[in-house]
């Protein structure tokens, strides 16, 4: 698969004080992320990872995908791209088949100096990660399962995610279908207000298409929430051949 296309963000070398850290805000440090997962995207072995795919879906007994490609990315941070440790970023994985319980954040970004400076607790990026496909139900479980009353979005609107910070992540594993149609129907989804509104009903225009630097899979949602805007950063890979 060609990856050219993929642009990543530029940053800077995180300097070696930690007073001038704690001074950094979390759109640096949110930038700092996306670059990193934006570089994985644009350099995995392709064919490694999908092959991967392809024998957890060929297993008879339950499939675990999503944990497998959770797996896979801190795996290929540690092996290729040793600047996210070396930068002191810790990557906190919490694994839903060894802990099956929910509340736990499929993947944890932080920094011992990325820190409130108003209060002094330490920030984090959580990333809500869901596989998807042309599939209806998918999208439903990337957004909101009525029927459950639960999904990856809704997440951070009921009292689970990210309740101390005004951003998240959405982290999509496109497993088959068109990236754009896939997008499309969760942008739909997301105009349809949940059991919970007003909170997470997406404020006007608050679509962002190619929101992170300029790549046609993300875009940004912007939510209301306890009075306030809460911001979801939304990345669809594509992880099938085609």
């Amino acid at each position: 698969m060609d990856r050219e296309y993929i642009r990543l963000p530029k940053t800077s070398f995180l300097p070696d004080s930690s007073r001038k850290k704690r001074v950094k805000d979390d759109n640096f440090w949110i930038k700092l992320i996306h670059f990193h997962l934006l570089k994985f995207y644009k350099e995995f072995e392709f064919d490694e990872l999908t092959a991967l795919i392809e024998a957890e879906k060929k297993k008879t007994k339950r499939k675990h995908i999503e944990d497998l490609i959770k797996d896979y990315i801190y795996k290929w941070f540690e092996t290729n791209d040793k600047r996210i440790f070396f930068e002191g970023i810790l990557i906190n994985l919490e694994s839903k088949v060894k802990y099956n319980q929910v509340g736990f954040y499929d993947m944890k970004f932080q920094h011992s100096d990325w820190v409130d400076i108003e209060n002094e607790k330490l920030k984090y990026y959580s990333v809500e990660c869901k596989n998807l496909n042309n599939n209806s139900v998918s999208i439903d479980e990337y957004v909101y399962n009525k029927s459950k009353k639960d999904g990856g979005v809704y997440r951070h609107f009921n009292g689970k995610y990210a309740q101390f910070n005004n951003f998240g992540g959405m982290l999509g594993f496109v497993l088959d279908g068109e990236i754009d149609k896939i997008k499309n129907s969760i942008i739909s989804k997301l105009n349809i207000s949940t059991d919970l509104s007003p909170e997470g009903d997406v404020i006007e225009n608050g679509i962002e298409l190619n929101s992170i630097e300029g790549n046609a899979f993300t875009f940004t949602s912007r939510h209301k929430r306890k009075d306030n805007e809460f911001i979801l950063h939304h990345f669809l890979f594509k992880l099938y051949d085609s």
